[in-house]
């Protein structure tokens, strides 16, 4: 009965004839003492509390009586059913057709009567029960609810069915039917009243300043509080990465470290940019004790991947794991203590441009590490130490971060998550960001792939794909390029123009190189040992709609100029 805004209706039908009368109560009469035997037999669980959900929701009764057919519809309450006044409304429709009726119609009715009132009674009991399991029922209706089952989280041992060389069937649609400020408010309670949310981070939770002061969109993130019932005595996480501005980067004008973005409707996330150092991490740095320390550990995470030109780790401090690492489609994890990574099976990586969830659950007992994204349990091993624990929490890496908007962190200290829990975490986050979706603002799905394969050998230039629009307004614009570059030859110590010897720390804007593909041979004074590998390229997009709203800059791969035509 519970949020489901259905509606249960009985109809009241005309029909000429009193055989016809009696077959419908007949056959009424019947129906309603097989749903109250029903009732009667499975109210005490929750089971029956589902049943009577898909009951309310699809019956439709037929009685029947002369004149006219009266509809009335029961509209279902947020907790509980307002039943008296059903009730009233069937009494009255009752009473008003008694004196039509014959002695025998007239016996049945009272016989009806009284069913009705019973189902009555077994309902109201039925809505205490919901009130004394309502942390469950919410759990249940809200992924009942969802466009996606409630299995990516509890799931035990899906396995994925990727193939690499197959685009997954995706909706494209930006979400029309935005959370409001005061469901994302009551979310995020029952998120963090769950028992198993002993720790956790969230991009709300960002700070712009050493003072504390709450982050606005588009300010640089300073530090993040922590939230939980359960938060260890450590747990600021404080940015001690690189500053961006100071750097001879294509964002360098955008902030001196990752962004606070809130889009409204509960789409808030930290905007990592691949590209130097960016890590918050716990400060003074050391968690004593060390988490996962002899005792169970799970760990939650949740972010949209974005595009980039590498793709590192995203979590780190004892527990990481790395997007498209080992043959460029392969998840690769490291538990605590682990002298060496595991990897995934191949094609089983993130989906671009989407939100995704990261679960990493460890045992003490078995030495035990399980690895699973978007619910498929890709990497299962017994290389976690439970002796060497976790010193220090990072969110972030310290080298080259995966280019991600950062939603939330769930942990669970010295236990896992329940199944109920996983279920509520799953639907709650849906809600707020939606799976499956692309984002609202102008994006393009397939404009980022840079390599060998997009060079043209008949016009001798490069060029990458661009396609995949969708948000903003929902007609493609004219987008935004520009090219970089980066030679190794004149990078520190060989020369000056570069300040850093990585095209992620220094590169350049190539003059003029501002269209969807790069002929090489009309920029002689950047290629200036054409084909020798000395230079990298890198291309990135600012998606437009026909309006001429932007999103956000999109950024491709590096390509090796190691292609020998001089043309």
């Amino acid at each position: 009965f519970y949020k489901t805004r259905n509606k249960t209706n009985v109809s009241l039908f005309a029909m000429d004839s009193s055989n016809d009368r009696e077959e419908s109560m007949k056959r009424f009469l019947k129906m309603m003492e097989s749903q109250n035997r029903k009732m009667q037999r499975h109210y005490l669980g929750l089971g029956f509390i589902a049943a009577v959900i898909l009951f309310a929701s699809a019956i439709s009764i037929p009685l029947g009586f002369s004149s006219h057919g009266v509809t009335m519809s029961m509209a279902m309450a947020e907790r509980k059913l307002d039943e008296e006044d059903k009730l009233d409304q069937i009494l009255k429709v009752v009473k008003s057709v008694k004196k039509k009726m014959n002695k025998d119609v007239i016996k049945k009715i009272n016989g009806l009567e009284t069913k009705v009132k019973t189902i009555v009674d077994t309902i109201e009991n039925v809505a205490e029960i919901v009130d004394a399991n309502q942390e469950k029922l919410d759990a249940l209706l809200s992924c009942a609810c969802q466009s996606n089952p409630p299995s990516a989280l509890t799931s035990p041992s899906r396995t994925p069915s990727v193939t690499p060389s197959t685009k997954p069937s995706i909706s494209i649609s930006p979400t029309t039917n935005r959370t409001t400020a005061v469901e994302i408010d009551e979310i995020w309670e029952e998120l963090l009243a769950l028992d198993g949310v002993n720790w956790a981070y969230r991009a709300r939770d960002s700070k712009s300043d050493t003072f504390g002061t709450p982050a606005a969109s588009g300010d640089a993130v300073v530090s993040i509080s922590a939230a939980g019932n359960d938060i260890p005595s450590v747990n600021e996480l404080e940015y001690l990465g690189k500053n961006y501005s100071s750097m001879q980067l294509y964002y360098a004008e955008l902030e001196s470290s990752p962004t606070f973005v809130d889009r409204g409707g509960g789409d808030e996330y930290i905007r990592f940019f691949n590209g130097p150092a960016s890590n918050y991490e716990t400060n003074p740095g050391q968690l004593s004790p060390r988490e996962a320390l002899e005792e169970d550990f799970h760990l939650i995470h949740l972010f949209r991947a974005m595009p980039g030109a590498r793709y590192e780790g995203s979590i780190t401090g004892g527990v990481s794991w790395k997007d498209r690492a080992g043959d460029g489609q392969q998840i690769q994890f490291f538990a605590p203590g682990a002298t060496a990574a595991a990897l995934g099976p191949s094609g089983a990586v993130t989906v671009m441009g989407m939100d995704n969830i990261v679960d990493v659950r460890l045992f003490a007992a078995n030495g035990i590490a399980e690895f699973r994204l978007n619910g498929d349990l890709l990497i299962t091993t017994d290389t976690f130490s439970n002796t060497t624990g976790i010193s220090k929490f990072v969110l972030g890496t310290n080298s080259h971060v995966m280019a991600n908007h950062f939603r939330a962190v769930f942990i669970n200290r010295g236990a896992h998550f329940t199944n109920t829990e996983l279920a509520s975490i799953e639907a709650k986050t849906d809600r707020l960001w939606p799976r499956g979706e692309m984002p609202t603002f102008p994006y393009l799905s397939a404009a980022h792939t840079n390599r060998a394969t997009t060079w043209d050998r008949t016009l001798y230039i490069w060029s990458p794909e661009v396609s995949g629009f969708s948000g903003g307004n929902g007609v493609e614009g004219n987008h935004r390029f520009q090219w970089y570059y980066w030679d190794q030859t004149l990078a520190p110590p060989a020369g000056n123009t570069f300040t850093e010897d990585n095209p992620l720390r220094s590169h350049l804007a190539i003059p003029g190189a501002t269209g969807a593909s790069l002929h090489r041979s009309a920029h002689p004074d950047v290629f200036v040992r054409p084909g020798d590998g000395s230079v990298r390229i890198m291309r990135v997009v600012t998606p437009r709609d026909s309006d001429g709203t932007e999103g956000e800059l999109l950024v491709g791969e590096w390509a090796y100029d190691n292609i020998n035509f001089l043309l």
